[in-house]
Formats: structure tokens, C-alpha cells, sequence
């Protein structure tokens, strides 16, 4: 029970140090430079940017902060994001993988065709015609 409360504790003080991190942002003009430098009509899309530009690195300590204390506490869970990365990566690895046996197949059909003697570009005299990989139109007529 200790623990729990610790742990709420922490991440309390983590919000509140975010609510002081946009307090500051904003103290410094960080967020009105941003919408500065956007045409008028487009301010409040540069106060959002302004916003992103300042909440970014907050958002990142506090992460930090909040596994240092889950960590510290022995706080057990799961972690959303890692599991939405790891299937990311899961699935990477398999196209990854995917592409290499095309490639190898690729390769080995194209060094099957170049050892096999393709008669196609062959004029042997044979009742090929021409015809191309479509095959020939039976050729060796009157």
C-alpha cells in the first residue's frame, strides 16, 4: 500500500512539474514567438506548434521521471507503447525477411534461366518462330 501511494505521489509531482513546464514555456514567449511567425489568419496553428515545441521535452523527462520511480518503487505494469513497438518490429523483421527470400528466389530463378539455355533468343533453326516467352505460332510451315 506504501508503494502505491508513493507511486501516486510521484506522478503527481511529475503533473504538477508539467503545469510548471508550460507555465515557464509560456513566461518565456516560446509559445506567442511560434504564432508570430505564421500570417495572422493561421495563429492559432502556430500557438499549437508553440505548444508542441515546448510540451515535447516535458512530456519526454516526465517519462523519464515516472519509469526512474516506477523502477526505484519496483512499481510491476506494462507499458502500452512497448508493446505497440515490439509487434512494430515483429512485423518489420518479417517483411524484412519476406524481401530477402523474393530476392533469393528471385536470384536463383533468374540463375536457373541463364544456366537452362532459354532458346528463346537462340536461332537454331528449330520450329521456334519468334514468338517470345508467349511461345512461337508452331513455325516450320511450307
Amino acid at each position: 500500500m506504501k508503494q502505491k501511494f508513493l507511486h501516486h505521489l510521484g506522478v503527481g509531482a511529475g503533473f504538477l512539474g508539467l503545469i510548471g513546464w508550460f507555465w515557464a514555456g509560456r513566461e518565456l514567449g516560446i509559445m506567442d514567438w511560434a504564432a508570430q511567425q505564421v500570417p495572422p489568419q493561421f495563429g492559432g496553428a502556430g500557438l499549437m506548434v508553440g505548444i508542441i515545441i515546448v510540451m515535447t521535452p516535458g512530456f519526454y523527462i516526465w517519462k523519464l521521471i515516472n519509469r526512474w520511480l516506477e523502477r526505484t518503487l519496483a512499481v510491476q505494469g506494462m507499458y502500452y507503447e512497448d508493446e505497440y513497438y515490439a509487434s512494430m518490429d515483429k512485423a518489420a523483421a518479417a517483411k524484412k525477411k519476406a524481401a530477402q527470400q523474393d530476392q533469393r528466389r528471385d536470384q536463383h530463378h533468374h540463375e536457373g534461366r541463364d544456366n537452362n539455355g532459354n532458346d528463346n533468343d537462340k536461332n537454331d533453326g528449330g520450329g521456334d518462330s519468334g514468338g517470345g516467352d508467349g511461345g512461337g505460332d508452331g513455325g516450320g510451315g511450307d
